[in-house]
């Protein structure tokens, strides 16, 4: 035990070789993946569709959250004053009714205090888009293996 503790150690440089060594064999991540498959995408679980599909879907599914979750966390929040002040500049119009007043700062104050909740949970974005990534290459790794291997499975291992 202490040897493997050493070499995923030594292999913790390259997160993808640490992980997978998390696995026992390709067949128990295969397993995995298909059951985050089964939790993550209920409705498509139960269809008729090959385990390489499946994983396809997965994946798809995954790059729509990182893709969702990446912009959050890579976004600059430093203009946020800049939208204050300028607000605060529109509202000094004396043109403007007391009633468009009120009605407009509800609805500002309703988007700053969205954005401040978005710039204090950034690096948790971060990390969960982190997360998908890797989980994406990890799926990319079985696609990529069940496309090249001479016998495709087509039978879920969940189900069987």
């Amino acid at each position: 035990m202490e040897e493997n503790l050493s070499s995923q150690q030594v292999l913790h440089r390259n997160d993808f070789v640490s992980v997978h060594n998390a696995f026992a064999s390709d067949e128990e991540m295969l397993k995995f993946y298909l059951t985050m498959n089964c939790f993550i995408n209920p409705l498509e679980y139960h269809t008729e569709k090959t385990v390489l599909q499946k994983l396809k879907d997965l994946r798809n599914l995954l790059v729509q959250f990182s893709n969702f979750t990446g912009p959050v966390g890579a976004h600059n929040y430093d203009g946020i004053d800049n939208m204050i002040r300028g607000f605060g500049l529109y509202m000094t119009h004396t043109e403007i009714s007391l009633n468009k007043r009120n009605e407009s700062n509800r609805v500002f104050s309703h988007n700053i205090q969205y954005l401040f909740h978005l710039a204090n949970y950034k690096k948790y974005a971060n990390r969960l888009c982190g997360i998908y990534r890797s989980h994406i290459q990890y799926v990319d790794y079985l696609t990529e293996k069940l496309e090249t291997s001479a016998i495709e499975s087509t039978t879920d291992p969940i189900t069987e």
